[in-house]
């Protein structure tokens, strides 16, 4: 991934990212940086959105790195991808889900009254204890 090349050649692009970025000062350098630390001090000294700087930050990398900067880039970009896809499934199925609990809420309720306001006072007698400390 680009932070094995960033971070395995860090003294050799440090010099290169200085003359790349300008603006990125002696300090922003100081430490060796990740993919995504570099690319947020793009953003920070430069004004650059996420993707922006990431892109910036590849078109970089595969301008030094030769051909395995691309395959690392082009990798990169494909796990990107597939993480923002698996992060939106996600929080859609957790929308679906959390839209059903109020319903199973009032189910167990409704077939459980008994049960359900032992709960609500055995919870409620934990909240005035916890409460009252």
């Amino acid at each position: 991934m680009n932070t094995s090349i960033i971070e395995g050649n860090w003294d050799q692009l440090k010099g290169k990212i200085k003359q790349q970025w300008g603006k990125l000062k002696e300090t922003d350098l100081k430490e060796k940086l990740d993919y995504e630390q570099l690319a947020e001090k793009l953003q920070r000294s430069y004004g650059y959105a996420k993707e922006e700087a990431k892109k910036e930050l590849d078109s970089f990398i595969e301008d030094t790195c030769g051909d395995e900067g691309k395959n690392v880039t082009r990798q990169a970009s494909e796990l990107r991808t597939k993480a923002g896809k698996f992060i939106n499934e996600s929080i859609d199925s957790i929308k679906e889900k959390s839209a059903e609990v109020p319903e199973n809420i009032i189910s167990y309720i409704t077939k459980h009254p008994a049960k359900a306001m032992l709960a609500a006072v055995a919870t409620g007698m934990v909240l005035s204890r916890l409460l009252s400390k």
